[in-house]
């Protein structure tokens, strides 16, 4: 894996306002939702498991009442746990390099496209309990004179599900104009290898490794078929965006 750039570098460029307070917004849900769920539980183990015992002693057979007490005791645990993990959860957005970051000396940045959204094969996500990861968040292209690096910028809760909320998604709706301001406050202060490192690099399409390049008018898609076969399908959340991708990156191939 990569390195990440300075610290000192990174710690300049702040989350916009917005994307704060969605993803705490999302979290203060979470952990509400999780106490109402704790609560709940608990009334029901505070009936179901004395009133198992109860009947036990006057004969019911064990194989109803501790299967009872077990499954209400369960949810007591699972409730508890998932409230522990709403709470605790981290909103820093993730910055995995998903690939190794080598970049030319002459390689320099020449377009941008703000707003994207992977699908298709190879996006996903998981969650456990309310809480988990989106394994694509990249919601920017940085087109080079040699390279396409699908990154993700950092705004706050980028690539994590809080409280079932893919915070990725949501931003890529609402936020496109944050994701744009704070790529160009990076782009401002940092070098292209510094600006993909901080980034987090989710795919890196070599220009000259691309085979077709197709759209989409319904999604605003653009999809990058490699000569090896594999596929990169992003949708473009500004429709102006979509059309000046189409015309930069249809002369590709």
């Amino acid at each position: 894996m990569s390195k990440k750039p300075n610290e000192d570098v990174v710690n300049q460029i702040s989350s916009p306002d917005n994307s704060r307070g969605f993803t705490e917004a999302a979290k203060t849900v979470g952990v509400v939702k999780s106490i109402k769920g704790l609560i709940v539980a608990g009334i029901w183990a505070v009936i179901i498991i004395p009133s198992s015992i109860f009947f036990m002693t006057k004969g019911l057979p064990k194989i109803i009442g501790i299967p009872a007490i077990a499954v209400i005791a369960g949810i007591v645990i699972i409730e508890a746990i998932q409230l522990k993990r709403a709470y605790s959860v981290d909103t820093r957005p993730e910055n995995d390099n998903n690939i190794e970051i080598t970049v030319d000396p002459d390689e320099v940045l020449e377009h941008y496209i703000a707003g994207i959204w992977r699908y298709g094969s190879g996006a996903g996500s998981y969650s456990v309990l309310g809480t988990g990861k989106n394994r694509t968040p990249e919601n920017c292209l940085l087109i080079t004179n040699k390279n396409i690096w699908a990154v993700t910028v950092p705004l706050e809760g980028a690539g994590k599900i809080i409280s079932g909320t893919d915070i990725s998604m949501w931003q890529w709706i609402t936020m496109r104009e944050d994701i744009e301001k704070m790529l160009k406050e990076m782009i401002n202060i940092m070098t292209l290898e510094e600006l993909i490192k901080a980034c987090g690099a989710g795919v890196l399409i070599p220009k000259g490794e691309i085979a077709k390049f197709k759209t989409s008018e319904i999604s605003n898609g653009v999809t990058f078929v490699m000569k090896n076969r594999k596929k990169f399908s992003y949708s473009i959340r500004n429709k102006e965006d979509y059309e000046r991708a189409k015309s930069m990156l249809g002369s590709l191939i």
